[in-house]
């Protein structure tokens, strides 16, 4: 479980690592159109259709500067460490030894829903971790068929 949620992890990285690089790079474009209009009113251009155009550029380059520190944040906090994931999930791996309390705070917690068939069982599970980011989210099948009573 522990390396299919790292791995969930680093894909959810590469997705905000690549907006990252997108941003920045309209940043970059951005700035450069900037410094050009700024050149542009130092060598006497000056219309007022300028104005209005670098207010659009600057509103958009702040914009982009909010969305690459929210990208980042967000990079933080979705990508916990293959140790971080085990230990998060090691803290309730002993549930047979726990109150019936506790027990049921941590199916609380993993399962979403479960679904019981004739030959099989589904089990919706989904983990999240303190601190926010996209939940690992799966679908467990487990095959009761050899379990039937009566038969």
């Amino acid at each position: 479980m522990a390396d299919m949620l790292s791995e969930y992890a680093m894909s959810r990285s590469t997705v905000i690592s690549t907006n990252i690089k997108d941003f920045e790079n309209e940043t970059a474009g951005i700035q450069t159109k900037i410094n050009n209009t700024v050149n542009a009113i130092a060598n006497g251009m000056f219309h007022p259709s300028l104005k209005q155009k670098m207010d659009e550029l600057e509103a958009r380059k702040s914009a982009l500067v909010i969305s690459i520190e929210e990208a980042k944040r967000q990079a933080e906090i979705n990508s916990p460490s293959r140790d971080f994931i085990r230990s998060y999930l090691e803290q309730d791996s002993d549930i047979k030894n726990k109150s019936p309390e506790d027990q049921k705070r941590i199916i609380q917690t993993y399962v979403c829903r479960v679904v019981v068939f004739d030959n099989h069982i589904e089990t919706d599970t989904i983990v999240s971790f303190d601190g926010g980011g996209e939940p690992y989210q799966s679908k467990i099948t487990t095959d009761i068929s050899g379990y039937r009573h009566g038969q």
